[in-house]
């Protein structure tokens, strides 16, 4: 079975943020980890956030996002491709369900 993680909680793998702790757990000893390819860019913001308010040195950054595309490399993580069409289709889905 597959686990889907969205970035946030991808994050959450490699950072000590709040909730960090409880995702870590969830996904210890799990295979099948995926999230979307968007992760990639975003994972790159949220390090670069870290560093931004001090959490991180630039250094850090650069390793911790290294082990983080160690992992997709090495299968940890296996990332679904995302077509522009497929973001538009899901952008208007969410706009009408909240207007």
């Amino acid at each position: 079975m597959s686990l889907y993680l969205d970035t946030a909680y991808v994050a959450k793998c490699y950072l000590n943020e709040p909730g960090s702790d409880r995702v870590r757990a969830l996904v210890r000893g799990e295979s099948g980890l995926t999230s979307c390819a968007w992760c990639r860019a975003e994972m790159a913001c949220v390090v670069l956030r870290h560093v931004r308010e001090g959490g991180l040195s630039p250094k850090q950054a650069r390793a911790l996002h290294d082990l983080f595309l160690s992992d997709v490399r090495a299968g940890v993580w296996s990332l679904i491709p995302v077509a522009t069409d497929l973001l538009g289709a899901l952008e208007e889905r969410i706009k009408g369900r909240s207007v």
